[in-house]
C-alpha cells in the first residue's frame, strides 16, 4: 500500500487516517517498506527495508509531522503551503480513512537494494 514518508535517524516516518493499512500495521507490526526510483528501463533503483511499526503520540507525533512537512515543502517548492486545518496539521486531500491522522514510525532493522544506471 502506498505511503507518503520521510526518512530520519534510521526510521521511516509516515501518517495515515484510520483504515485497512493502519489496521494491518497494528495487527502485524513487523512490516516491509519498498521505495523505487524508476526513470527508465536501464535507470532505476529499488530498496526494500524491514522494520517495526510504532504509533506515535504527543511530542513524537508533532516531530514526525514537522519532518514530513519539511520534506514535502522542499520537494514541491513551486506549490504554496497547504492550509492549516486548525489542528496543527495540513489538509493533505487524501480523503481516505476515518478519524484524525495517525503519525507513525517504522524502525528499520534491515534493508537491501538494487539498481541499474545507464552507461
Amino acid at each position: 500500500m502506498p505511503i507518503s514518508y520521510a526518512y530520519g535517524d534510521g526510521c521511516v516516518y509516515g501518517h495515515c487516517a484510520g483504515g485497512k493499512k493502519l489496521d494491518l500495521m497494528r495487527a502485524r507490526p513487523e512490516v516491509c517498506v519498498e521505495v523505487e526510483d524508476v526513470r527508465g528501463l536501464t535507470d532505476w533503483r529499488s530498496v526494500i527495508a524491514q522494520g517495526r511499526f510504532e504509533e506515535l503520540s504527543g511530542d513524537q507525533a508533532d516531530e514526525a509531522m514537522q519532518l514530513l512537512m519539511r520534506r514535502f515543502r522542499r520537494e514541491r517548492p513551486s506549490r504554496t503551503a497547504l492550509p492549516d486545518d486548525g489542528h496543527g496539521t495540513t489538509d493533505h486531500g487524501h480523503g481516505a480513512g476515518t478519524g484524525a491522522p495517525v503519525l507513525y514510525r517504522i524502525r528499520l532493522h534491515s534493508r537491501t537494494g538494487r539498481g541499474e544506471t545507464p552507461r
